[in-house]
């Protein structure tokens, strides 16, 4: 069993593990790191059944989440914050939703809030799913991970989340300031090798456009969401001029309710449906809307954000 306290073993083995697939070219088969624990019956349950002989073991359902990378926090806005969505996300029957780094914002006209790239989906075979994931447990150093890494050389960065759900084992990876002053002379990291692998991987997960073009994955087009978290900040500045009166008539204020707080997600939410989307009469708000103020029943201003939710996401 991996023990995280020998971190020359971490660093010789992760380099000579980087050093090989570089040399192969393609994707990788199953990691040869640690064996892993045994799934729980959940995960058994879900599992492909006819998972060949060393292949890895994932759920298979289109809801069940296999691997994610997002970002969040750092020097931003709340008004942004409260809509961050995951740069790639992985299901069981191999479907991805993701937002390349690079897709340009949709124009901006005055007075109108602001609206952000939509997600895109595209289809990867089970080959294909095997390659990344072995990858990710492998080479990118997901397997042998621990769970956090800090960074105390950088402030206001913001921190990368990989969660993964294969190989019987359910994890995620947080590290602060991913990619930045991780090569100091004077105070030399151990932990270098790990983090540049990665930031490699974060980087190809960021803009996974560039692996549908290779051919690693098959674009289906846009994401349409059905549902919609709604976040409320209370006197939140609008991009859209003069407050909307509030638009439901059905709830209020009190209806938004932090539900999440542990996991830094603290704003007032409620999960709205077409319906109650419609009532905003926003147009192309599936990636997400920024900058919307409402006049509650209370009296007060609130800023709305609007976050597209995920086939995993209850809200």
């Amino acid at each position: 069993m991996w023990q995280p306290t020998d971190r020359r073993l971490l660093v010789a083995g992760l380099t000579s593990a980087l050093v090989l697939a570089a040399c192969s070219g393609g994707g990788s088969s199953a990691p040869s790191a640690a064996p892993s624990t045994s799934p729980s019956p959940s995960q058994a349950a879900t599992a492909s059944p006819s998972a060949a002989a060393g292949s890895i073991e994932h759920p298979t359902g289109a809801t069940e989440l296999v691997l994610r990378f997002e970002e969040g926090g750092g020097f931003v806005m709340p008004t942004f914050a409260m809509i961050q969505v995951p740069y790639f996300s992985l299901y069981g029957d191999g479907t991805v939703i993701y937002r390349p780094a690079s897709e340009p914002f949709p124009e901006l006209k005055p007075g109108e809030p602001m609206r952000f790239p939509p997600l895109r989906v595209a289809t990867m075979t089970e080959a294909q799913v095997q390659a990344l994931l072995g990858d990710a447990l492998g080479p990118a150093g997901l397997g042998i991970a621990e769970a956090k890494y800090d960074n105390m050389q950088v402030a206001d960065a913001p921190t990368a989340v990989f969660t993964i759900n294969a190989d019987g084992r359910q994890k995620q990876v947080s590290v602060y300031a991913l990619g930045f002053g991780m090569e100091d002379p004077a105070n030399p990291n151990p932990d270098v090798a790990i983090l540049g692998a990665m930031a490699g991987f974060a980087e190809r997960l960021r803009n996974f456009d560039q692996e549908v073009a290779k051919g690693n994955a098959a674009d289906v087009g846009l994401y349409a969401p059905t549902r919609f978290r709604a976040s409320l900040l209370e006197g939140g500045p609008g991009a859209d001029g003069v407050p909307r009166p509030w638009p439901w008539p059905t709830f209020g204020r009190e209806a938004f309710t932090v539900v999440d707080q542990a996991s830094g997600f603290g704003f007032p939410s409620k999960v709205l449906g077409g319906i109650e989307m419609s009532l905003l009469g926003l147009e192309n708000p599936a990636g997400g809307v920024s900058g919307i103020s409402v006049t509650g029943p209370d009296g007060a201003v609130y800023g709305l954000g609007l976050r597209p939710l995920l086939p995993d996401e209850q809200r």
